[in-house]
């Protein structure tokens, strides 16, 4: 292992944890070292935001498969390089306002990615004991896209004035198309974000299954009206609006990027496409009453809810919530 591919953060921080671990953790620090080489030092990085992390990634190395493991250490690699480039990234990809501290930017967007990095490999250790868990670690490790996270971190601290012109940030925009005219891509990319914020422990195979066939109808009809917003081509989020036979518009499949959720992204584009289609039209749309989004919709967005109803298909109950003409959103959210 060539020591001149470290940082020297990189360097410091194992050396801190070797010097302060008994015999046991040094032995086994010493073997993770000799098994997973440079990807496993750098994890150690992750100490700066979690002393008590080393640990963690021991048992990762140690209780899953090499294969796997290298694969994690891989894409923590990945966040740290994203994280010692923010500056070029900001500076290419988002406007400057007057006056504005570009280091203080920087920093910020850097720590947390190295923070998501973090929180990356305490989950998973969380999840390493066991075998069952090894699909749903590939599948997080599959979403988690370097440039996904990274535009996430980045626009977190771009939006946190209030500030969000999308025309503005370089290689994003918001693209409409009527549901006969989707390309094959964007259908897949729409589809797997949607079935990816229905799966988990929270949801059943028959219910996503169920999901997914509603997804595939309603796409395969004409008359649909999605907007996309596109990061360099690819979708972090969608919608669609449906004319209804009253005059009104039905707002659906509201669906984020996992990997972009709680950074105000999903907020900034409801809030831009609402006022795009909603100036002189009242907006419904149904939720579950269970689902958290309807108090931002209510709370944020100016949605009323009109009526409470049971899905005679699943059972579960919704609000059905209305949005008067004109009503701007007051808050940026998740």
């Amino acid at each position: 292992m060539a020591f001149n591919n470290l940082t020297l953060r990189e360097q410091g921080w194992f050396l801190w944890y070797v010097q302060q671990a008994a015999t046991e953790g040094k032995e086994r620090a010493r073997a993770f070292i000799e098994r997973y080489g440079e990807n496993g030092f750098k994890t150690f990085l992750s100490l700066e935001h979690d002393r008590e992390s080393g640990g963690k990634i021991l048992d990762i190395g140690e209780k899953l498969s090499p294969v796997l493991a290298e694969e994690i250490f891989e894409k923590y690699g990945e966040l740290v390089e994203a994280a010692m480039n923010a500056g070029e990234y900001l500076s290419k990809k988002f406007p400057r306002g007057d006056g504005e501290d570009s280091r203080a930017l920087e920093t910020n967007v850097a720590d947390q990615l190295l923070r998501r990095g973090k929180d990356l490999l305490v989950q998973i250790a969380t999840m390493a004991g066991e075998e069952k868990n090894g699909e749903a670690i590939k599948n997080r490790l599959s979403r988690m896209k370097k440039d996904v996270v990274l535009f996430a971190s980045a626009f977190k601290i771009y939006a946190q004035p209030g500030r969000v012109d999308f025309d503005k940030i370089s290689g994003v925009e918001i693209a409409t198309e009527q549901s006969e005219d989707l390309d094959g891509n964007e259908i897949e990319e729409m589809r797997s974000i949607f079935a990816a914020n229905r799966s988990g422990e929270d949801f059943t195979r028959q219910f996503l299954a169920a999901q997914l066939k509603k997804f595939d109808k309603i796409v395969e009809s004409a008359g649909r009206k999605f907007y996309m917003l596109k990061n360099d081509g690819r979708i972090v989020s969608f919608a669609r609006f449906d004319e209804r036979d009253d005059g009104k518009l039905y707002f659906g499949f509201f669906n984020t990027e996992s990997e972009v959720r709680g950074h105000g992204i999903g907020g900034a584009f409801m809030q831009a496409i609402l006022e795009r289609e909603a100036r002189d039209k009242d907006v419904v749309l149904d939720v579950r009453v269970d689902n958290p989004a309807a108090k931002s919709y209510e709370r944020d967005f100016g949605f009323k809810i009109e009526k409470t109803f049971v899905d005679g298909k699943n059972g579960a109950t919704y609000y059905r919530m209305t949005r008067p003409p004109g009503r701007r959103a007051s808050a940026l959210a998740a």
